[in-house]
């Protein structure tokens, strides 16, 4: 059982409690104690208490529970730490938990500290090199001025783990101060300790702070990671020269700062406040009523803070900022998100309280994502000569009149030189309007970028700038600020935004900057006396707008000076228009365009312009004085037959210019967006240059332009007359030239200019020398010829087109090397499918008066050839040409192959034999779609001259099943009863003696019916066969029969998924024989016979590879067949046999050699012998019966028939253009085995006459036979 002492106090050696059992000691100290006094102490270095459980307890104001002095040790696990300031000596002090002083060390671990009293009862306290350091402690306090854990001159406090809570106003979760005036900083270290502060004015990190209620501002350093700040007061502030650095950790305020930064006050001064915050979240919740009450990041008095990644985040309803830099204060800040909520509470604020230069503050942004959403809530503002630099930021803002950048200097007449600068950002603003008593009438919207006052000034590189409500413009200089943008694009979309706006004094410099405005592109509001310069320079475009590129609105006075410069390089469209007040045009000469080499397409509107209204129409039917400007969705008709328009023409956007006579303009002729330009007269005649931007110009007769031609997004076509260019040709914007022939092609006088991603086609003759970047070259309208001058400084494409007539485009330099180090070669066929020949050399450059020099920087097919089976050679680079070439990929063809079946890649070997001299073969290497490809080698085959073979093979059963039907009914066919006779005894008479019962003599007409199933490798092949044949036969002793037939056939054999077919005619001779013999109760038959049949083969194929054509070849074949039968007749009944026999048959079949005609895929096919043998096993059956008066005769029989030798018919063949490479391919094959179905009826017609009916079939393996035949046979 634990024991109750009054104190402990050790002063050398090791103290150990007077009774430690498992419960611990309790300590307390006297209710009349006296003040400063402990209840443990440990005193000097070689003294160490360890207390484990218990408690401490301290009575008394001023009173301490456990302190260590003059470099003692204490260690405490798990003890329980109370001091109460039960009574006090008038000063409201209480008493501290735990003490470490004068290098001292207090190791505290898994205990507890509660402090209570009036005021200054602090958890732990660290002094004068003192240390303390633990684990897992719960730290609280109640007392005003309290803190959890304090550090001063000197002195150290490590803490992981466990919690400080402190209730009282004004007290600390942590504070780290000198002390006494000291220059020694205490420093307190926290790791994963979580700190919540509930009384009033509460802070949870005080790094520096008074030294008493009159004392000064002194220094102290906390670090602080991986917890949670949750605080009444700021979360964490930094006074003097104090350094905070915050990791991984969330920091809250409930009413006041996240970080409160500030140099002020302090011995050390000199020294600025730092707090570094990396992986930290600031979330601040309270509102202000003035600025500045509540902010996220608050620098002032040349503090630093520093920001890496994480986020600031302030949600309170009103001017609550989320950093703000004021007097000489930095801020930097590294992928770091920043978003505020409330009205009027800026992101980021930098804002010079002091008004002169060397107290500026500075925030420097370098990536991360800035959001606004409060009314007048500023993405980045300056004010009295803030500086903001950002870089690689995102900023969006979307409540109303919420600018993206801001900077100002709050008075008309302060020239601080406020700056705010942005690098690859971006602003997107979505608000709508707002309406104040003192603002515009029309209400003040959410502009992009607003530079006020004279000295302020905002530059952005590389920045997008996006507005989208009302009235709010893209950049706006006000009151004598500057803007300047380079490489940056600014979009409006709202209603009437402008994309530039200025007033007074104020200039706009735009450097490669695209602008797109749902207004005007520029406004100018200008008062008396007024001085605006606008400079657009560099490849700056401004394209889109309402149709105006500047309005001037000159609402005081008419002796403002407004000055827009267009550098060259520069696209712009639109009018120039003056405005008095109430908005009627008026004319100035203080309105200054200064063109300065830039492309304009509009011109300065004046009383005496004739504008057409929007939509409107204006036909012209003679000759014009003065400039035409026309308006959203217009037209223009010029109809006389000749007609002088003297000054400018400008369309509209959207609007139409249509010219059908000879017409000359005396001004410049300009396109705007969407316009379309047509000239379709005789003649057209432009003095001042043609300039267009996002237009079609269409020239259809001759054409003659002075002052050159410009277009940037438009494209120009010229027709097959006389077309001069005097002067240059500059393509911007994916703009597009084409038009003049190989005899008369496009004449400019003056340099040609190509440019990001403009195409410059046609057929020209350039004087001067190309020059551009990242154009595209593409002479010609298909393929075609350009003749420059010389090649300057161009970098881009050349794309060559090719076609399979062997010709291509071709690139002439007259005078100076061709450098084509910077050109990238992009072979295409011509319109993208024009084919090509392959193992051709193309001359696509040529040099008249200098050489090729370097090689280009890259050469490749473009997408006309995706998945064709060929590449490019390499480019072929001659002193004064360049040659390319295609030829076969092997590799492609290699990868191709696996899905090709047998016939297919044997094709293939063929074309690949003759790529480059036959045109279907290389059609096939160019098709893409391996569908299509695999179709192509279809077509090319030839397998219907195979497949021709196996249905002649198939078809020579008809000529075994007619000679053995005829032959089988004559041998063992007995004897007929002679007439009977009166006269016994006298000779006999004619007639009277018995005779043959064969029909010797017949004739069968028969057709045939055949399909040859296809497979993987050769198509179904069907074919139809009718004819005749005639035939005999007599008995020549001994029961021997022979006879002989003669037949002629005519047939087609068709391919129809190849387009192939095959006509036959056959011409048969035949000779045959049998016996029978008596056999047991039976009859034995033996037929034998062999035939001869010549075959005229007429074949077609349609194809369509390489173009269409129709290929025809005229050859013969012949067959010759032996085939045998023996069977065994058996009765059954008196009237019924049945027959079990075997037959073998065999034919060869020679064809000759062949050669077709009627295109590029004709083959050439040699001549080869084939032979098939069959044998058939079956049973058949006959049956008698009476038809009347008459006898008749049924049959049927069932069988198997198998094949053998060359079923699967070859045939060899080669291209014929080209004198190809032998390649074989396989015709549908013969059914190896065939059921045998055989049907017949016969019926006597009269006594010398028998007709029949029959039917033979055989089906195997998807493939048919069918045959009928009607007969008649004789007998005399």
């Amino acid at each position: 059982m634990a024991t109750a002492q009054t104190t402990l106090s050790c002063t050398g050696g090791v103290c150990t409690p007077a009774d430690p059992p498992k419960g611990g000691t309790h300590y307390i100290s006297e209710t009349t104690a006296a003040k400063n006094t402990w209840v443990v102490k440990a005193t000097g270095a070689d003294t160490q208490i360890e207390l484990n459980g218990g408690s401490v307890t301290a009575h008394g104001s001023k009173n301490r529970a456990v302190g260590a002095h003059g470099g003692a040790e204490i260690i405490m696990n798990g003890v329980d730490v109370i001091t109460d300031a039960s009574f006090t000596d008038g000063s409201g002090w209480g008493g501290h938990g735990v003490q470490a002083h004068g290098g001292s060390i207090v190791q505290i671990n898994d205990s507890t500290i509660t402090t209570a009293g009036a005021s200054y009862s602090l958890g732990i306290q660290s002094q004068e090199a003192g240390k303390v350091e633990g684990h897992s402690n719960t730290i609280v306090t109640s007392a005003a001025g309290s803190s959890g854990v304090e550090a001063d001159t000197g002195g150290s406090i490590d803490l992981t783990g466990g919690s400080i809570t402190t209730g009282g106003a004004n007290a600390a979760g942590a504070r780290a101060l000198s002390g006494k005036g000291g220059t020694e900083r205490g420093t307190i270290t926290l790791g994963g300790t979580a700190v919540t502060t509930t009384g009033v004015g509460a802070i949870g990190l005080m790094a520096g702070d008074e030294d008493g209620p009159t004392g000064p501002i002194t220094s102290g350093d906390i670090t602080y990671s991986n917890g949670t700040v949750a605080a009444s007061g700021s979360a964490a502030r930094v006074r003097a020269a104090s350094v905070l650095k915050v990791t991984g950790s969330t920091l809250v305020s409930a009413t006041a700062h996240g970080v409160d930064a500030s140099s002020r006050g302090g011995a050390v001064a000199d020294l600025p406040a730092k707090a570094e915050l990396t992986d930290t979240h600031v979330v601040v919740n309270g509102s202000a009523t003035t600025v500045g009450d509540v902010v996220g990041i608050l620098a002032a008095d040349a503090a630093n803070v520093e920001l890496t990644r994480g986020s600031v985040k302030a949600t309170g309803a009103n001017k609550t900022r989320g950093i703000l830099a004021t007097t000489g204060a930095t801020v930097t800040t590294t992928n770091t998100d920043i978003s505020t909520t409330g009205a009027n509470s800026h992101a980021v604020h930098a804002h010079n309280q002091m008004g002169n230069q060397a107290d500026r503050p500075r925030i420097t942004l370098s990536g991360g994502k800035i959001t606004t959403t409060g009314d007048e809530s500023w993405g980045l503002y300056a004010l009295r000569g803030g500086q903001i630099n950002a870089e690689g930021v995102n900023i969006e803002t979307s409540g109303k009149a919420g600018f993206g950048a801001f900077v100002e200097s709050n008075e008309d007449s302060r020239t601080d030189g406020g700056k705010i600068t942005l690098t690859d950002s971006s602003i997107k603003t979505t608000g709508g309007l707002i309406f104040t008593a003192t603002g515009p009438v029309e209400g003040i919207g959410s502009h992009g970028v607003v530079a006020k006052h004279k000295g302020n000034s905002v530059e952005l590189t590389r920045t997008h700038i996006t507005t989208t409500g009302p009235r709010a413009d893209g950049l706006r200089a006000e009151l004598g600020a500057t803007i300047s943008a380079t490489g940056a694009k600014v979009i409006t979309t709202g209603d009437t935004s402008a994309g530039v706006y200025l007033t007074g004094n104020s200039s706009v410099t735009l450097t490669d900057t695209v602008v797109e405005a749902s207004g005007a592109s520029i406004v100018s509001d200008l008062g008396a006396g007024g001085d605006q310069t606008i400079n657009v320079l560099g490849s700056s475009v401004l394209k889109v707008n309402n149709g105006t590129l500047l309005l001037v609105k000159r609402t005081s006075a008419v002796d403002g000076t407004v000055k827009l410069t267009l550098g060259a390089g520069t696209y712009a469209w639109g009018n120039v228009v003056n405005h008095d007040l109430t908005g009627t045009v008026i004319d100035s000469l203080n309105t200054i365009i200064d063109p300065n080499g830039g492309h304009w397409a509009g011109i300065k509107v004046t009383k005496a312009t004739k504008v057409v209204v929007a939509g409107g129409t204006e036909t012209v039917t003679g000759d014009l004085t003065g400039d035409i400007a026309g308006s959203q969705g217009s037209t223009v008709d010029f109809t006389a037959t000749n007609q002088t328009l003297t000054g400018t023409l400008s369309s509209g956007p959207g609007s139409t210019v249509n010219s059908t006579g000879n017409l000359t303009v005396t001004g410049q002729v300009l396109g705007q967006p969407g316009a379309t330009m047509n000239f379709s007269g005789p003649s057209t005649e432009i003095s001042s240059g043609v300039t267009g931007v996002g237009s079609s110009f269409q020239f259809g007769g001759s054409t003659d332009i002075t002052g050159g031609l410009a277009g940037s997004g438009s494209s120009f076509v010229f027709g097959g007359g006389s077309t001069t260019i005097t002067g240059g040709v500059q393509l911007d914007d994916n703009a597009t030239l084409r038009g003049g022939t190989s005899g008369a092609p496009i004449q400019i006088t003056g340099d040609v200019g190509v440019n990001s991603g403009a195409t410059l086609g046609g057929n020209l003759n350039v004087s001067g020398a190309l020059t551009g970047t990242n154009g595209i070259l593409g002479p010609g309208n298909s393929t075609g010829i350009q003749t420059y001058g010389s090649l300057g400084a161009f970098t881009g494409t050349y794309l060559a087109e090719v076609n399979a007539l062997g010709q291509s485009d071709l690139i002439r330099i007259a005078t100076g090397d061709a450098d084509l180090s910077t050109i990238a070669l992009l072979v295409r066929q011509e319109n993208g499918n024009g084919g090509y020949v392959l193992n051709h050399d193309y001359t696509i450059l040529e040099t008249v008066g200098g050489n090729v020099v370097n090689t280009f920087s890259s050469t490749g097919l473009d997408d006309s050839f995706a998945n064709a089976l060929v590449k490019l050679d390499p480019v072929k680079y001659g002193a004064k040409d360049v040659k390319i070439s295609l030829v076969a990929d092997t590799s492609k063809v290699a990868a191709a192959r696996p899905g090709l079946s047998g016939n297919q890649n044997a094709v293939l070997d063929g074309v690949l034999s003759v790529a480059g001299q036959n045109s279907s073969a290389d059609a096939v290497m160019l098709m893409g779609s391996a569908e299509e490809r695999n179709n192509a080698l279809n077509q090319l085959s030839g397998e219907v001259h195979g497949s021709t073979q196996s249905a002649l093979h198939s078809s020579g059963g008809l000529l075994v099943s007619t000679i053995g039907n005829r032959m089988r009914g004559n041998v063992g066919a007995g004897m007929l009863a002679g007439a009977p006779t009166a006269d016994a005894s006298g000779s006999a008479v004619a007639g009277s003696m018995p005779r043959s019962a064969a029909y010797p003599l017949w004739a069968e007409v028969v057709g045939n019916w055949n399909t040859l199933d296809g497979d993987d490798n050769a198509a179904e092949t069907k074919s139809h066969t009718a004819g005749i044949y005639v035939g005999g036969d007599t008995a020549v002793g001994n029961g021997w029969r022979v006879g002989g037939a003669l037949g002629f056939t005519d047939g087609r054999i068709k391919a129809d998924s190849v387009g192939s077919r095959s006509d036959v005619r056959s011409y048969t001779a035949t000779v045959y024989g049998g016996n029978q013999w008596a056999a047991g109760n039976g009859q034995v038959n033996f037929l034998a016979g062999a035939g001869y049949t010549r075959h005229n083969i007429d074949s077609r194929r349609s194809i369509n590879v390489g173009g269409s054509q129709t290929l025809k070849a005229d050859y013969h074949a012949n067959t010759v067949q032996l085939f045998t039968e023996l069977g065994y007749a058996m009765p059954v009944g008196q009237v019924s046999t049945i027959e079990p026999y075997a037959g073998v048959a065999w034919s060869s079949q020679r064809t000759k050699d062949f050669t077709e005609t009627g295109g590029s895929a004709a083959l050439h096919g040699k001549g080869q012998t084939d032979d098939v043998t069959t044998l058939t096993l079956g049973l058949r059956g006959t049956t008698l019966m009476a038809v009347g008066q008459h006898d008749a005769r049924l049959s049927a029989g069932l069988g198997w028939r198998h094949a053998s030798g060359d079923v699967n018919a070859n045939r060899t063949m080669s291209f014929v253009q080209g004198g190809g490479a032998a390649f074989t391919v396989a015709g549908a094959p013969i059914a190896k085995n065939a059921a045998v179905v055989d049907l017949g009826a016969e019926v006597d017609v009269g006594k010398n006459a028998a007709m029949g009916l029959a039917y033979s079939g055989q089906f195997g393996n998807g493939s048919t036979d069918s045959t009928g035949s009607l007969y008649l046979k004789v007998r005399f």
